[in-house]
């Protein structure tokens, strides 16, 4: 599961990075490590406008929830997308979450310790995501809030960022053989 991320990239690099404008820049701070458990607001592309990065809170919120920020909706897993009743009506509402690393955590005798992953030949890549705009009841303001898709308890590293836009098709590594995924909701697996 993917909880924890690095984005250092500046507003610059990442308007360069993905041909975007970015109105919210201001608001945003590069950081080395992000827990998605504060519900941070961090950069996203929506496949409802491409051309513009804004800022979601990381965690999922539900149409049917009745509070903000309850329960743990920070990964959706892919295999269970169109089954699972806090994804299954965002799967035409998908984005893109830029990275320059993701954090695991790996059981090292009694203890665990944190490992960064990063790819190598760029400095920026794009998670898999879904994205949901709700109203918050007690203060009836926008909430837009987005979750990280994993496969296989990893965050699903997007290698081709249009196609999960456009059409719902996900192309990851998963150890080092490239596959292409779409959820069972959007069509046949290829």
């Amino acid at each position: 599961m993917c909880y924890h991320k690095e984005l250092k990239a500046t507003p610059k690099q990442l308007k360069e990075r993905f041909t975007a404008k970015f109105p919210l820049e201001e608001d945003f701070e590069p950081k080395e490590f992000i827990n998605g458990f504060e519900k941070p607001l961090c950069p996203v592309i929506t496949n409802e406008d491409p051309g513009t990065i804004q800022l979601y809170h990381w965690g999922l919120i539900p149409h049917f929830e009745l509070r903000i920020r309850q329960g743990n909706t920070l990964n959706a897993v892919f295999e269970t997308l169109s089954k699972t009743k806090s994804y299954r009506n965002y799967l035409e509402q998908r984005c893109l979450i830029p990275a320059t690393g993701i954090y695991e955590w790996k059981k090292v005798g009694r203890y665990k310790e944190k490992k960064k992953y990063s790819i190598a030949d760029q400095q920026i890549f794009s998670l898999a995501g879904l994205w949901n705009r709700c109203i918050d009841p007690t203060t009836n303001l926008a909430m837009e809030t987005y979750t990280i898709i994993t496969k296989d308890g990893s965050a699903a590293i997007l290698l081709d960022e249009q196609d999960w836009l456009e059409n719902g098709r996900i192309a990851i590594n998963t150890n080092e053989i490239l596959i292409h995924l779409t959820p069972p909701q959007l069509g046949l697996f290829e």
